[in-house]
């Protein structure tokens, strides 16, 4: 059976941490590759074996952030990644990037790679402030710096999400966080 097509240029590792290095002297900003290309979530998620190798299409990209949320519920984090990668590199539309994002953040979390989580919390609320995913990623931002962060910090995202969103659905319990949380 031949390998089916990868998307996009195949750079080695070596190659893509030379580069990050060097844009790093220069002051850029590295962007995280996905983590597998098409091909691969392809093969492991069993695109061209079976009913997919008759005809059928590949797996939707809902179906995709569904599998991903299910692994995740799971802990398999690493399916969860492998299945949000396959979603973005299917060209989602703007709400399931929204989706994508914010499951790839919660599995930073789940992994316990809080700074990382962080980041990515913050990427989508920033991106996908005007979606629920926005919102959410607003709300676990603040609620991970009330638990791990420094508490300024802390304040400061809190105050943000409400007013971002003043009748949001974590309004209540912010407002109650932030009566409660020691005084700077």
């Amino acid at each position: 059976m031949a390998e089916p097509p990868t998307v996009g240029p195949q750079v080695p590792a070596s190659s893509r941490a030379a580069e990050d290095a060097q844009g790093a002297q220069r002051g850029e900003v590295a962007t995280v590759a996905p983590v597998a290309t098409v091909a691969t979530v392809d093969r492991r998620l069993g695109v061209g074996t079976g009913i997919a190798a008759r005809g059928a299409s590949p797996p939707s990209v809902e179906r995709l952030l569904s599998s991903a949320r299910t692994a995740l519920a799971g802990g398999d984090t690493h399916r969860a990644r492998e299945c949000v990668a396959g979603a973005l590199a299917a060209r989602p539309r703007a709400r399931q990037r929204a989706i994508a994002e914010l499951l790839s953040a919660d599995t930073l979390l789940v992994e316990s790679r809080y700074a990382a989580a962080l980041a990515a919390y913050r990427r989508t609320m920033d991106a996908f402030g005007k979606y629920p995913e926005g919102e959410t990623a607003a709300f676990a931002l603040a609620q991970l710096l009330s638990e791990r962060g420094p508490q300024e910090q802390a304040r400061k995202a809190l105050r943000r999400y409400l007013a971002r969103y003043p009748a949001g659905r974590f309004a209540e319990e912010v407002e109650k966080k932030l009566d409660s949380a020691p005084a700077p």
